[in-house]
């Protein structure tokens, strides 16, 4: 009974300090490179709202604009990615998933459709504003939308490099 007593106090302290943080907010742009298996690459620009509770602990909203060219009878298409990304903070470093919703459009597109993605990178400040850079890989395979069917898979490796401005 007593250990019990005295172990709860420290957790509630900690509980308490960790409500009572005061929460840090960014916001960014970015340039992004997209490499895919059908799609070949892609390259656009978006922007992220970074919003922590715990200094740790972040997630991020992001929407951004990707045009993949295509060649013959391919046409160009535009995907316009809506994401939000949970991370772990480790100093500069940080990691974590994602999910989105990926609207498609332009000659042939397939369906607009849900994927999700794995991304590490390091953030850092340079003059009271933030630089990052980031490795992912994104898992995205939309529906065809003809009378074949089937899918395409936009899957790949890709990299994001931006500014923030901290709050």
């Amino acid at each position: 009974m007593r250990i019990m007593k005295a172990a709860t106090i420290p957790i509630l302290a900690m509980m308490l300090s960790a409500a009572c943080a005061v929460p840090s907010y960014s916001i960014g742009v970015f340039a992004q490179w997209q490499d895919s298996k059908d799609a070949d690459s892609g390259y656009g620009f978006g922007v992220k709202h970074d919003f922590s509770i715990i200094p740790i602990i972040s997630v991020e909203a992001r929407a951004s604009w990707l045009m993949y060219s295509g060649s013959g009878d391919e046409g160009d298409l535009d995907m316009f990615p809506l994401e939000a990304f949970a991370c772990v903070k480790s100093g500069m470093l940080y990691g974590g998933v994602g999910v989105g919703y990926y609207i498609l459009s332009g000659d042939n597109s397939p369906k607009d459709s849900l994927g999700g993605f794995a991304a590490m990178g390091i953030d850092f400040n340079i003059l009271g504003l933030g630089a990052f850079g980031e490795l992912r890989y994104l898992y995205l395979e939309p529906d065809l939308d003809n009378e074949k069917g089937g899918t395409v898979d936009m899957s790949g490796i890709g990299a994001n490099v931006g500014v923030t401005l901290p709050f």
